[in-house]
Order: structure tokens, then C-alpha cells, then sequence
């Protein structure tokens, strides 16, 4: 029922932080974009975050493209969509290209 009065509940941003320092250190992505598969997984730089980038070709024998972005995010979530920005962005500009 509402108006229970009971343990007051935690912070909305608690149980980020608590998940955030759980998956220690590491998040990872991999959606299928335009015939590449790209594989993002946050790392821990400092106090900061950086992202390692994993590109593939699906169904190519080509060797995949992998790069560390600089980005230097306060959260693995935010490096994260700067990884896969900077993928989605390498993407379109090599299908421009061909």
C-alpha cells in the first residue's frame, strides 16, 4: 500500500554505483552495424575511462580493426557510447570510401 512507513529507499544513483563498481572495471557492447560487428569494452584509466574498440567485418576472412579511444569519460557508460560513436563513425566514413 502506499503510505507505508518503512526502510526509506536508497538513492537512485546508489545502486548504479554499486552495479557500476560490481562488473569490475569492464563493460562491454557488440551490435551489428552495416555488415561490421563492433565489440566495446570500457577501461579504467586513472580516475577516468577509456574504451577499447573491436571492429569486424561479418563474414570477411579480413583481420578486425582494434583501438584504444581516448576519451577519458567519469563512467563506463559514457566511454562506452564514445567507443561505439567513434566505431560508427570509422564505419561510415570506410563505406564512403568504397
Amino acid at each position: 500500500m502506499r503510505g507505508e512507513t518503512g526502510a526509506s529507499p536508497e538513492p537512485l544513483n546508489a545502486s548504479w554505483k554499486s552495479r557500476e563498481i560490481g562488473k569490475q572495471n569492464k563493460c562491454s557492447s557488440s551490435p551489428i552495424i552495416a555488415r561490421h560487428r563492433i565489440e566495446v569494452n570500457a577501461v579504467r584509466d586513472g580516475e577516468r575511462w577509456n574504451a577499447d574498440v573491436m571492429i569486424r567485418r561479418t563474414l570477411s576472412p579480413d583481420k578486425p580493426l582494434h583501438e584504444r579511444v581516448r576519451c577519458y569519460k567519469l563512467s563506463m557508460s559514457h566511454a562506452e557510447q564514445a567507443g561505439m560513436l567513434w566505431a560508427r563513425r570509422y564505419i561510415d566514413s570506410r563505406l564512403y570510401l568504397e
